[in-house]
């Protein structure tokens, strides 16, 4: 891999879906510290593929077995949305996603990414309003209480 960090594992890539060769991708980096490489695993929650979550939205998904000092499963969902895609097409797939994440709601999970929605907003955008509602129906908190990135073009 072109991308190491000291203290990491080699990344976990998943390629972009765009076709247009323009950004994408998704790559999640686990610490040495956290688990032995044997208990990572790359995991598919849902049976078809080719669904709406792969036109909608970038979904990356790991498993960590046996984390280092809890001997606890933790799942990974990482996320990317473009901003040129349609919110409400990605927050229904965002919601299919977690549905099928079910099945592990006895696991820890840890959602990440870059949903390119403008939590600001909540107040009076449906959108910011959709997703929260979504979080909360599987039981997901915001974390981040504050803009990550502050520009006059966020949607």
């Amino acid at each position: 891999s072109d991308i190491l960090l000291d203290g990491f594992y080699e990344p976990i890539v998943q390629d972009p879906i765009r076709k247009s060769g323009k950004g994408g991708g998704l790559a999640i980096f686990i610490n040495k510290r956290v688990c032995s490489p044997e208990n990572i695993e790359n995991f598919v929650p849902y049976q078809n593929s080719e669904t709406v979550y792969h036109t909608s939205g970038e979904f990356q998904f790991v498993k960590i077995h046996n984390c280092k000092g809890l001997n606890k499963t933790k799942v990974l969902v990482n996320i990317y949305r473009s901003p040129s895609e349609n919110v409400d097409k990605f927050i229904d797939a965002l919601d299919d996603v977690l549905r099928s994440l079910d099945r592990h709601k006895s696991k820890q999970t840890l959602l990440t990414g870059d949903l390119n929605i403008d939590l600001i907003k909540f107040s009076n955008d449906c959108h910011c309003q959709n997703l929260i509602s979504v979080f909360e129906k599987y039981g997901l908190v915001q974390l981040v209480s504050r803009p990550t990135r502050v520009m006059a073009t966020l949607r």
